[in-house]
């Protein structure tokens, strides 16, 4: 069992995942991976951007409380951790993401 592993026990799930995020290397990924991982990234950063202004995104953003130093993509006020997650994760339930699960989306 790795150290990494032996450390996931004692770890909540997120600590888990940016653990292995943080040492993952972009050159050790297949080629295919990589090309979607930039492809889909980009595009979520893209959908931050654009719905910046959005009336629900406003909303979520006006229902954080606590300011911070992490990004809210696309916003200009800082956030704690919990609030920079939910607006950056925060999407139009009819657009978005979803194309991706479908599969037809991609370079």
């Amino acid at each position: 069992m790795s150290q990494l592993a032996a450390d996931a026990v004692e770890l909540a799930v997120a600590e888990t995942f940016s653990a292995w995020a943080a040492e993952l290397q972009a050159e050790a990924l297949p080629p295919r991976l990589r090309e979607v991982f930039e492809f889909v990234l980009l595009d979520a950063i893209g959908l931050c951007v654009a719905a910046r202004e959005a009336d629900y995104l406003r909303a979520t953003l006006a229902a954080c409380d606590s300011d911070g130093a992490c990004t809210a993509i696309g916003q200009a006020r800082g956030l704690d951790p919990a609030g920079a997650a939910l607006v950056n994760g925060h999407r139009d339930p009819r657009r978005g993401l979803r194309r991706h699960l479908r599969g037809n989306a991609g370079p």
